[in-house]
């Protein structure tokens, strides 16, 4: 079950915490009767699931676990409990029965496609939040923002794509480069003394996950933390 996930010397007190913020990932929706969410029991079931495959993976681990305090292991459980249960019934049980990325990633597109959609549309908040630390960092060292062409050329859609094209060089100098395949394009726009804005940046993402010619449009800036410009309806 994802094993690659959380090997490595993780502090095993913090362990359900790491698994949580790398697997379940920002997006969250809302329940309906129609998106049924996790029990206590489902919940309790991939708890055990976890440790097991831990232990098994990294020994490392495994020996940490073991050294907990009762007290200890029950507040980790209980940290981990807490996140199970905001998430969908589908995507605990992909979680129990895969056991690798793109087996997990083909469960929750055939059981929750609603789920795998919303979970995609995080990469823009995710990534437009990482550029605006990158910039602000920048600032602080040259006192200036600075501008990065958009990248790649054109939005991905449905199918990632490496993070590439003509403007790679502006977002070296960043110090920002996504990590991976994306889903988006990203632009910012550095506004000088020259401008009508002063010493202000604004970061975009643009997106089309359903591949139907009608991206979304995320942005952020200095003093806005990202969130997206167009209709819910738009994917």
């Amino acid at each position: 079950m994802r094993a690659t996930t959380w090997l490595g010397g993780v502090a095993a007190l913090a362990i359900a915490l790491v698994l949580l913020s790398t697997t379940w990932g920002t997006a969250r929706a809302e329940k309906t009767q129609d998106a049924p969410y996790a029990s206590s029991e489902l919940c309790d079931q991939l708890w055990e699931h976890v440790l097991g495959v831990m232990k098994a993976a990294d020994p490392q681990a495994g020996l940490e676990i073991s050294r907990l305090a009762p007290e200890e292991l029950e507040d980790a459980r209980g940290e981990f409990a807490k996140e199970c249960l905001q998430q969908r019934e589908a995507t605990v049980r992909c979680m129990l029965t895969k056991s690798t990325d793109d087996e997990f990633e083909a469960c929750i597109d055939e059981h929750d496609p609603e789920q795998r959609l919303e979970s995609k549309r995080a990469e823009a908040l995710v990534n437009l939040d990482a550029i605006r630390t990158a910039e602000r960092a920048y600032h602080a060292e040259w006192d200036v923002f600075t501008s990065c062409a958009v990248t790649p050329t054109t939005i991905p859609g449905v199918d990632p794509a490496p993070f590439q094209g003509a403007g790679l060089a502006n977002w070296e100098r960043l110090g920002w480069i996504a990590d991976g395949r994306i889903r988006c394009r990203y632009r910012v726009v550095a506004y000088t003394g020259a401008e009508l804005i002063l010493d202000n940046f604004e970061a975009t993402a643009e997106c089309d996950l359903d591949g139907d010619g009608h991206p979304s449009v995320y942005r952020a800036t200095k003093l806005e933390k990202p969130h997206v410009l167009t209709p819910d309806w738009i994917k």
